[in-house]
């Protein structure tokens, strides 16, 4: 009976040593997950809001409001005399 009370303490050890080092790992696990996510999530708004600043009042697709203004808007009166002969 004597030596059996002390096997169990060295098993009773490591398989509590076991059991805490998967938890402590499962829970950074866990904790590395939610920050990506809340970083990813935050990194998202940020690109929303100064995407969404620049681009407001663009008519053709987003950015190509500059590219219309510069580029077609002095060509359209040549264009409508063509048209119209």
């Amino acid at each position: 009976m004597k030596s059996t009370g002390k096997n169990i303490y060295p098993w009773a050890f490591g398989t509590s040593f076991l059991i805490l080092t998967g938890l402590i790992g499962f829970l950074i696990f866990n904790t590395y997950k939610l920050e990506d996510k809340n970083y990813q999530i935050g990194q998202l708004n940020r690109i929303q809001n100064a995407y969404g600043a620049v681009i407001m009042d663009d008519k053709i697709f987003p950015g190509g409001d500059a590219i219309f203004q510069t580029t077609l808007v002095p060509c359209l009166p040549k264009w409508y005399e063509k048209k119209n002969k």
